[in-house]
């Protein structure tokens, strides 16, 4: 039986920044004519690509976005009522001298 894939925490956050950088960054990326001297004159589709693509992972990071969350909710979660999912709270050990 094959299980659910398993997005990691993190991906959708991941996704929404980077996509949120291709869309903003489309119109200064496509003006680097030295960078990529041609690229964008000859093509004008070019600085389209880039903020189709930018816009493509924001969608796909805000789809999964309910998955970093829930993730969160339980760190914070955790944090607020003394127990961690990661760290485990023992008392301190006492050394009792005689």
């Amino acid at each position: 039986m094959v299980g659910e894939p398993r997005i990691p925490a993190g991906s959708s956050l991941l996704l929404i920044g980077s996509g949120l950088y291709w869309i903003l960054s489309s119109q200064l990326i496509s003006s680097f004519t030295v960078l990529t001297p041609g690229l964008f004159q000859t093509n004008p589709l070019g600085g389209s690509l880039i903020t189709v693509v930018g816009i493509i992972s924001a969608i796909m990071g805000l789809w999964i976005v309910q998955v970093d969350l829930d993730e969160f909710r339980v760190l914070v979660g955790g944090a607020m009522d003394g127990s961690s999912r990661f760290h485990s709270h023992s008392p301190p050990a006492t050394c009792s001298s005689h």
